[in-house]
């Protein structure tokens, strides 16, 4: 019986950063996705990765046998905005 791929969600860890910022500059290069023009680099998006937390603005890695495949997040609408900070 062949074996089912390991297929785990969690919390990323600093360093899985790497890879999302690979997957998100995958998605600026397609143009249609992010709505920036240039790809980012890890310190660029170190500021987003700290501002979620588990409660309000959770960031979720979906991994593959041990490698980041995708994640999910959710972020502020509009920081700054109080009447869309929900």
């Amino acid at each position: 019986m062949p074996r089912k791929p390991k297929l785990e969600i969690g919390w990323p860890v600093r360093n899985d950063l790497y890879a999302m910022v690979d997957i998100y500059n995958q998605a600026i290069r397609s143009g249609i996705a992010t709505g920036h023009t240039q790809e980012v680099t890890r310190n660029q998006r170190l500021d987003w990765y700290r501002s979620h937390d588990k409660m309000s603005f959770p960031l979720y890695v979906l991994k593959l046998e041990n490698k980041i495949i995708g994640y999910g997040t959710l972020s502020p609408y509009r920081v700054g905005r109080q009447a869309m900070r929900r």
